[in-house]
């Protein structure tokens, strides 16, 4: 499909779609396995890197989806990142990104097509992007309640055994 097409097919199809998505979901947390390394991070707490020369921290104070039901969706994060440990000054970085979304009910999908992008350090402009033709995010695999939005955007079986060796799960509840 042409993407603008694209787009027009993602705004009819989401008047379809699954209407628990509709609403403004907060992070809870995210965990990412690799290999037998599982990492969970939180919503509001910080975390330091203990790598050796390496002293930066950083904490999640704000990751939001809101799915409307007019077809256009905002994801907006706001961490604090910290480059000279817990103790040193922290940047607030902010990352904003909207367009339009869809829910494919045969196939269970949510497609996401972005629109805009900004990235901001301290509240100046870094990186603005405009995406004409859209940027697609498909998500094939996550569940929803009322109140729970569970993503899994990666999963890796590296050696074909059945077993998941590699993932990255983002985990929300509903406003």
């Amino acid at each position: 499909l042409q993407a603008e097409q694209f787009l027009l097919d993602v705004i009819d199809e989401n008047l379809e779609g699954n209407d628990e998505l509709i609403g403004v979901w907060n992070f809870a947390k995210y965990e990412e396995l690799s290999e037998d390394d599982l990492e969970i991070v939180e919503h509001n707490k910080e975390y330091c890197d203990d790598a050796p020369n390496e002293n930066s921290c950083y904490t999640i104070t704000e990751l939001t989806l809101e799915f409307k039901l007019d077809g256009t969706f905002v994801s907006s994060l706001t961490e604090l990142d910290k480059q000279q440990g817990p103790e040193g000054p922290a940047d607030t970085i902010v990352e904003i990104e909207s367009g339009n979304w869809s829910y494919d009910t045969s196939t269970n999908t949510l497609v996401l097509v972005a629109q805009s992008y900004e990235y901001l350090e301290n509240g100046v402009i870094v990186d603005q992007n405009i995406y004409p033709n859209g940027e697609i995010i498909s998500i094939e695999r996550f569940t929803v309640t009322n109140t729970e939005l569970t993503i899994i955007f990666d999963e890796e079986d590296n050696n074909g055994d059945g077993i998941v060796e590699e993932s990255y799960t983002e985990y929300y509840v509903k406003d």
